[in-house]
């Protein structure tokens, strides 16, 4: 990606403009947040998407918060409810990678346009899509919408959420290195380690 003299003044003029982070504030956010969702008995079990889920939760809602969620573990370990949460609470509209991937292949004229207007998003599940093989040229869907948030991130500081249950190597031999180091600019990698929770005891 190119950056114009007007890209770097703009993202200089953002990092000035943006509000001083309350230390205490965000403390006071978090307990707040834990309390709520502990009285709804929603508070995720994993330590690492508890501990990422309040920490979002809390800045998004004093409205400091500079990056997304890159959510990255097995099956089962609480990604996807995580998300959830955040979703009901934040309102963020949820796209499926795998439905992504229906949705271009019925409508693909209106379908790079999808996002544009879309300000913070989730994408679940990166890696269960399927690669696209349109009239014999094979391409993987995910890496224009990732390079397309990326792009509204930089210009707009619109936030993207992301789970996978890729892991680092089998993330960056599908869509490269170049995506991954965009998603670690815009995201915050949060590794969801345990057992699948989906499986009885």
């Amino acid at each position: 990606m190119k950056f114009s003299l007007n890209d770097v003044e703009r993202e200089v003029k953002k990092r000035e403009n943006r509000p001083e982070v309350d230390s205490k504030a965000i403390n006071d956010q978090c307990a707040n947040t834990v309390a709520e969702l502990s009285k709804r008995s929603i508070l995720p079990p994993n330590k690492a998407i508890c501990e990422s889920l309040v920490k979002f939760m809390a800045e998004t809602k004093l409205e400091v918060r500079e990056k997304g969620l890159f959510l990255i573990g097995g099956t089962g370990t609480g990604k996807t409810v995580a998300l959830k949460i955040i979703s009901a609470f934040r309102r963020y509209p949820v796209f499926y990678c795998d439905r992504l991937v229906s949705r271009y292949m019925s409508n693909k004229k209106s379908f790079p346009e999808i996002f544009e207007h879309e300000k913070d998003i989730i994408i679940d599940d990166l890696g269960a899509e399927v690669t696209i093989n349109d009239f014999g040229m094979k391409f993987e869907l995910l890496t224009q919408i990732i390079t397309d948030r990326h792009r509204l991130f930089t210009e707009r500081g619109y936030l993207t959420l992301f789970s996978t249950n890729l892991n680092k190597d089998e993330f960056v031999s599908r869509y490269g290195q170049r995506v991954y180091s965009r998603i670690k600019q815009m995201c915050e990698p949060v590794v969801c380690d345990g057992q699948d929770l989906r499986v009885e005891k």
